[in-house]
């Protein structure tokens, strides 16, 4: 069963995915939109936005480590 999504859950959503590509062109040297393509088609971004997962609730360092990694 999924669980849907409350207005804070998806709000901090979008909070990390914004960090997530800034992380990726200051640190990696993306430009802007290769790093949200990254992220947007990245099979990660499934399981975040799914958020039974909670991989939401982590500390940002885990999501650029595995771009990194991958």
């Amino acid at each position: 069963m999924r669980c849907i999504m409350s207005i804070k859950q998806k709000q901090l959503i979008e909070y990390i995915i914004q960090d997530l590509v800034a992380m990726l062109t200051e640190r990696m040297g993306f430009s802007i939109q290769d790093a949200m393509r990254v992220v947007y088609h990245s099979n990660f971004h499934a399981k975040f936005l799914d958020v039974e997962t909670g991989l939401y609730l982590e500390g940002q360092n885990i999501f650029i480590n595995f771009f990194v990694k991958n």
